[in-house]
């Protein structure tokens, strides 16, 4: 989209939801568009997720009917099956999910919405280290989103209407 760093890049976790970005020619169309997963929806994303396989993903299928207690109970005992690893990629995984627990939290109010940012805050909804130089870790908040749709003026994405598509990253 010949936006050089627009979009996060990381060895490690960098996107956790999928972003479509999209053109116009009005500056002050620019924004962010974010699609939050209900409190099943972001259990069921993180208990699908390849980074917990040995813990959590083998309960991905007793989710049905769906209970928040047993699947914080589930996510709890993963933390403690990680913290007591000796590998520190291990205990890293501990912090993500401790993280997810937070995020559950903190954005309790955007679970099963749709909201409206500013593009000056994409990052906090593309990325795993929250907006750009702030070394914040954000990972957790990604488990809770289940599409950001970014509007920016863009001439490529504007001649033919094209829409970018931006796929999860490593997981």
């Amino acid at each position: 989209i010949k936006a050089p760093h627009f979009l996060p890049t990381s060895q490690g976790v960098c996107t956790l939801t999928v972003a479509e970005i999209r053109g116009t020619q009005e500056p002050h169309k620019q924004n962010v568009i974010v699609k939050y997963l209900s409190k099943e929806g972001s259990f069921r994303k993180v208990f699908g997720s390849d980074l917990f396989l040995a813990t959590l993903k083998p309960h991905l299928h007793e989710l049905d009917p769906f209970n928040e207690e047993r699947a914080r109970d589930w996510v709890n005992e993963a933390i403690t099956y990680y913290e007591a690893q000796k590998e520190e990629d291990q205990k890293e995984l501990a912090l993500r999910l401790t993280r997810f627990l937070d995020a559950l939290k903190k954005y309790s109010g955007n679970i099963s919405k749709t909201i409206e940012d500013s593009i000056d805050n994409k990052d906090l909804y593309l990325s795993a280290q929250g907006k750009e130089g702030e070394g914040d870790l954000n990972e957790g908040h990604l488990f809770l989103i289940d599409k950001v749709e970014v509007t920016i003026v863009n001439d490529l994405l504007n001649a033919d209407d094209i829409v970018f598509i931006d796929l999860p990253g490593v997981d």
